[in-house]
């Protein structure tokens, strides 16, 4: 699924029929060429929307429905839409984020073909798709606890596949999406219709869409700003609701409670999350401003998504017209004292200390993470993954490529040594709760030793970079 495109799996010619054609002669064609879907075509050719056997299944024969109405009647619109040089890892992708099984294939402006989840879970046995489907249908934390364990294996797979890491990790933040989006739904059953429109935002390396075996999504809840009779019940109402999805979400993967960050604040009306940036950008303390900076990378991810996108607007508009902000969080984004090599089985810094370990994360992806979306943040380009961030850099010439591919080549092995350490963690035994990004440096073989040094460069390059902010469009050292 990662060689192929949709265009190579496609079916073709598209089986199509005019929007007020009959529901039974829309089922008569499908017969007819044996396929799931149909479109829908306007009295000008262009496609109006689908019909599936789903559809004919539960809005016509679960309902005793005329079958001689226009099929129009029952088609979804607009048509999910997908091009035919689309890996069909991406279209995938696609059909896991719009809840679809069915894509039109487009080639120069026009449908030449369709794609279903079945063609491309055919392609490798393998994939996150049952996962995602059996999330879905699960009707309790218990049950959703169970379908989690699948997620390493899930993620193995993918790897032997052919996925490169931060494919994976993508795929596991979606997953992971839609185990959220189901327990808050629980939520919701148990405490009754939420008294104001909200929104839950990931944060951190779910934000980033980044995630990988045995680390819970973190997140916080916006509501709207509520009148003030009112704000008293929403503010306990919104309270008990992320107690519960946090206290869930510990219990699926098994992991402990934590304490600090935003722990006393998961949820805030719209007004108050600005006010809580705003207090914590113009605190001088290093902690104030990594929380500050954790909501400019914050991600909608259930609810109302245009009160989430408003609020991440609002605040990553205030952050980029605070250039002391800035200058604060670029000096929290690096190690005191960064690892320069392996030797001897340990991680040596510029003074000679050794370590046994070497924290993949803290030392290695937070740092780059943090620089690509900090820089990404004061030129204003879009959010999201890492590379996509380094990637926006450079090809809008505010990063020079060469710096941008070396720090990006860092990132994408320090992304596939994380996930490699967790997966065999996970084969070990370990629970979720149990893993950690600790690698042994003994344990290295001598081609990652060499990546390492390579990593350790790219990271030096990006923290001084980001001292000198004029850096960004000089050349590479």
């Amino acid at each position: 699924i990662f060689a192929l495109t949709v265009g190579e799996v496609a079916h073709s010619p598209v089986v199509d029929i005019p929007g007020e054609a009959s529901i039974v002669a829309a089922a008569a064609r499908m017969a007819d060429f044996g396929v799931g879907s149909i479109l829908l075509r306007d009295a000008d050719g262009r496609v109006a929307g689908i019909v599936t056997d789903r559809d004919f299944r539960y809005k016509v024969l679960a309902r005793g429905g005329d079958m001689t109405r226009p099929v129009r009647e029952i088609m979804s619109s607009p048509v999910c839409v997908v091009d035919h040089k689309e890996a069909c890892f991406g279209a995938l992708t696609v059909m896991m984020q719009r809840r679809v099984h069915h894509l039109a294939v487009e080639r120069d402006g026009d449908v030449t073909g369709m794609v279903t989840s079945h063609d491309i879970l055919a392609l490798q046995g393998r994939s996150p798709f049952s996962l995602f489907a059996d999330i879905e249908a699960a009707r309790d934390v218990s049950s959703l606890a169970g379908l989690c364990e699948r997620i390493p294996r899930t993620a193995r797979a993918l790897l032997e596949d052919g996925a490169g890491a931060s494919h994976v990790g993508r795929m596991l933040s979606m997953v992971w999406d839609a185990v959220l989006e189901r327990v808050l739904t629980l939520i919701q059953g148990e405490l009754g219709p939420p008294p104001a429109p909200f929104c839950w935002l990931a944060l951190g390396d779910a934000g980033r869409m980044e995630q990988v075996p045995g680390e819970p999504p973190d997140g916080v809840v916006v509501y709207q700003d509520p009148p003030e009779e009112e704000a008293v019940r929403c503010r306990d109402y919104f309270a008990g609701f992320s107690r519960m999805a946090l206290a869930h979400v510990r219990t699926i993967c098994h992991a402990p409670e934590t304490r600090g960050g935003f722990s006393g604040s998961r949820s805030l009306a719209f007004a108050e999350w600005t006010a809580f940036f705003s207090g914590h950008a113009a605190d001088d303390r290093p902690e104030s401003a990594v929380l500050a900076f954790a909501l400019c990378e914050a991600r909608p991810v259930f609810g109302f998504f245009d009160l989430g996108k408003r609020l991440c607007r609002e605040i990553r508009e205030r952050a980029v017209r605070d250039a002391h902000f800035l200058a604060r969080v670029s000096r929290t984004l690096f190690p005191e004292h960064p690892p320069l090599a392996v030797y001897a089985g340990q991680v040596v810094d510029a003074f000679g200390k050794g370590e046994r370990h070497f924290d993949v994360k803290a030392l290695g992806l937070a740092p780059l993470a943090g620089f690509a979306a900090l820089s990404a943040l004061a030129h204003g380009l879009p959010g999201g993954h890492t590379l996509s961030r380094l990637a926006a850099l450079r090809d809008s010439g505010r990063l020079n490529p060469e710096a941008c591919d070396r720090i990006a080549t860092a990132v994408d092995f320090l992304m596939h040594l994380r996930l490699a350490h967790r997966l065999g963690q996970a084969r070990s035994g370990r629970s979720p709760g149990e893993m950690d990004d600790l690698v042994v440096a003994a344990d290295l073989d001598p081609l990652a030793v060499r990546m390492l040094k390579d990593v350790f460069s790219a990271a030096a390059l990006a923290q001084a970079l980001i001292a000198d902010r004029s850096g960004l469009n000089r050349e590479a050292t």
